[in-house]
């Protein structure tokens, strides 16, 4: 599923009744992740505006290239008209036209050799440049694939972690109805009811004041750790 820099930013994550990360620090991550998303999806769109000027520059050189050699060919064919009305005359003749027929059959040879090794290098270099480019920008790209993909891991396990806790709270509770303690209550308050008044004397001897072992000492630990 491909995610956008809207997606990233406006991503929601469920509360859990205890622990995770800060939801602050969450969101601004999220918010930096958001951003270089976008920028990166920027220099992507402009890479492939490079690229489709790269690709129209080739077309127009070779473009170029075609007219050159139309134009090397209608200069041979010239040329070629050119030894065959020398050849009709004298020989001198002929001999000065297939001259000055081949001086410019290698003018025209050594500009249309000039121009294609030029336009040649240009296109190579432009291409080994945007290909250097985009390979940065895959390399960028899957970088922060990874950092998403690291971060919905954690997310999730954060929630698996609490949803196992809420079930243990669950099961631990389901143990013990609330019909079976308020029975207890009611079989408690009855046989107070059975038994006869204690007398103030009776009463006075059986308190015992606490001592400090009887004191429960205050407890350290989560509810999460006296329901395991």
């Amino acid at each position: 599923m491909a995610f956008t820099a809207s997606d990233i930013r406006n991503k929601f994550f469920k509360k859990v009744l205890a622990g995770g990360y800060d939801r602050e620090e969450v969101a601004n991550f999220l918010h930096t992740l958001s951003k270089e998303w976008e920028k990166v999806s920027d220099e992507n769109k402009e890479y492939k505006i490079k690229l489709d000027l790269t690709e129209r520059e080739v077309r127009k050189l070779k473009e170029i290239e075609s007219s050159l050699y139309q134009t090397l060919k209608t200069a041979e064919e010239t040329s070629n008209r050119m030894i065959e009305q020398a050849s009709q005359s004298a020989e001198k003749r002929g001999k000065e036209v297939q001259d000055e027929a081949d001086a410019i059959l290698r003018e025209a040879r050594q500009k249309a050799q000039d121009f294609i090794s030029e336009a040649e290098g240009k296109s190579r270099s432009i291409l080994e440049t945007t290909l250097v480019e985009l390979q940065a920008l895959e390399k960028d790209f899957h970088h922060l694939e990874n950092q998403k993909d690291k971060l919905i891991g954690e997310m999730r396990g954060l929630v698996n972690n609490t949803l196992e806790g809420v079930n243990r709270v669950n099961n631990r509770l389901s143990k013990v109805s609330l019909d079976e303690r308020i029975n207890e209550i009611v079989v408690l308050l009855d046989r107070n009811h059975a038994l006869p008044p204690a007398s103030v004397d009776q009463i006075e001897k059986k308190a015992v004041p606490p001592t400090i072992k009887q004191i429960p000492e205050k407890s350290t630990g989560s509810f999460f750790d006296e329901i395991v």
